[in-house]
């Protein structure tokens, strides 16, 4: 425990199971707490308590099987603009930082709208919603293309059609 205003640096170790089955990345997070102390609030006092998670990252070097698949592409227009829901899974055994693209092309294949998707992590297994708001469309039939890098040797991608009315 450290006192107000110390500092003292702390050692951790983050141990992967010694396996010949043990591939991938695996993680373990660590956290740092500070004592209660009361905090007012609208009139009331209320104890807080301050906690800092830091999230820690192992790879089995050799290991590493990128792979993520783009599960659905969904639009929907209204009269203020478009949303675009994207689910992607990382079906890979490492750690992933997935970036992308959304495009909606006309029906002469004319890109009529563009976003860029930021950089967002998406753990071994798991299942990421991405959710993009764009301007409103002219009626009209489109398609919605969602083009996902997950950095392995290929990008993904998905597709939707949109009418708008």
């Amino acid at each position: 425990m450290l006192g107000p205003g110390e500092t003292a640096e702390v050692t951790a170790t983050l141990a992967v199971p010694a396996s010949p089955t043990v591939r991938g990345t695996y993680w373990g997070m660590i956290f740092v707490q500070g004592e209660p102390r009361p905090v007012e609030v609208e009139g009331t006092v209320v104890m807080a308590v301050e906690r800092f998670g830091v999230k820690v990252y192992a790879t089995v070097a050799g290991t590493e099987r990128p792979a993520g698949e783009v599960r659905r592409v969904e639009a929907e227009a209204s009269p203020e603009k478009v949303t675009v829901t994207i689910e992607y899974q990382n079906t890979g055994n490492v750690n992933q930082w997935v970036e992308g693209t959304v495009q909606v092309v006309d029906r002469k294949g004319d890109i009529v709208l563009k976003a860029a998707l930021e950089p967002t992590p998406v753990l071994p297994g798991a299942e990421r919603v991405f959710q993009v708001e764009l301007p409103a469309l002219s009626p009209g039939i489109y398609q919605v293309q969602a083009m996902l890098d997950y950095g392995g040797d290929v990008v993904v991608a998905g597709v939707a059609g949109l009418r708008v009315r």
